[in-house]
Order: structure tokens, then C-alpha cells, then sequence
């Protein structure tokens, strides 16, 4: 899809507008197929929807959800880190992130932070209950994304799950 300045006019060879259109994801073949071309599809997915807005299509979200292809995020490299980066600076990180975690993707990109799974908080200062939940929740409320301080963010809790076994003198999570 592009725009010829000297005619004025717009091409789509690939016929892509009609697809914009739907607001949805999907692959130009099964995704079974386009997970053995492009192994961290479930990034890149999570990468449009975060900047996009639009939803996977039901054959794709089906795949996703059962047949993530995990094993590419074992020995990461520059561009699903590039994506990730990405990810976290979009309005919709949040949505992103959650689509990361249901597919066991963030529990390779990022075990400290999928570690804080079950990690209690104080419900009075942390009602949205465990450490893993707060950290995701908290990229709702960032009105300018950096990546700097997005990573900060999702780092900041990170020493929970070491520090609740030093619990001592009524605080929970000393030097956390």
C-alpha cells in the first residue's frame, strides 16, 4: 500500500485495504503454515494488535492459544526484542502483554516478572492482588510510554519473590 506523490494516487497491489478494513489480523495462509515461516508469529500478532488496535481472526487466535510455537523464544534475538520494545510502548501493552502471557510467551521473555504469579501483597495498598497482576496493570496507567520507563515499570517488583522469604519485622518484602 502506497501513495505516488507525482500521480497523486494511492496503490494497493496486494489488494491490502479491503483487509484494513476488517479491523482484523490473520495470516495469508493457515497459521500453521505461517508459524513455520515466521516462528515468533505470536510476537509479531501481539505487536499489531498493541499498535493497531485490531483483533486476531479466529482461526488465528485458535492457533495462538493452543499451538504456540515457544521454542523460538528460547535463545532470543535483536528483532522479537525489537517487537517486544515495541509492544511495551503501545497504548494497548496491557492487552498485548495478556495475549503474551495466555500463550506462555512472557514466561520466556520475562520469568521474573511471570514469577510474581502468587507473590500476595498487601491488599490495602495492593487490592488487584498478587505481584504479577499489579506489575501488568500498572501499563494501563502510563500516559506516555518510554521504553526506559516501561521496562522500569515492569521490572520494579521483580525482587518480591526473593525477598518474601526474608519476611521480617512486619515487612513483607524487605529490600524488594
Amino acid at each position: 500500500f502506497f501513495y505516488d506523490l507525482a500521480r497523486e494516487k494511492f496503490y494497493d497491489p496486494l489488494d491490502a485495504y479491503p483487509l484494513l478494513k476488517t479491523g482484523l489480523i490473520e495470516t495469508n495462509e493457515k497459521p500453521v503454515l505461517a508459524a513455520l515461516k515466521f516462528p515468533t508469529i505470536a510476537i509479531k500478532a501481539a505487536r499489531l494488535l498493541g499498535e493497531t488496535g485490531f483483533k486476531l481472526d479466529a482461526d488465528l487466535q485458535s492457533f495462538l492459544d493452543s499451538n504456540t510455537p515457544v521454542s523460538a523464544y528460547r535463545n532470543i534475538d535483536e528483532e522479537p526484542a525489537d517487537d517486544f520494545l515495541n509492544i511495551i510502548t503501545t497504548e494497548r501493552a496491557y492487552e498485548a502483554m495478556m495475549l503474551l502471557c495466555r500463550w506462555k510467551v512472557l514466561d520466556l521473555l520475562l520469568p521474573e516478572v511471570t514469577g510474581l504469579k502468587g507473590v500476595q501483597q498487601d491488599k490495602d495498598h495492593h487490592p488487584e492482588g498478587d505481584g504479577f497482576w499489579h506489575t501488568l496493570q500498572c501499563l494501563q496507567y502510563v500516559k506516555r510510554p518510554r521504553k526506559n520507563l516501561m521496562m522500569a515499570l515492569l521490572l520494579h517488583d521483580t525482587g518480591k519473590l526473593e525477598a518474601q522469604e526474608k519476611r521480617k519485622n512486619g515487612f513483607p518484602f524487605p529490600n524488594h
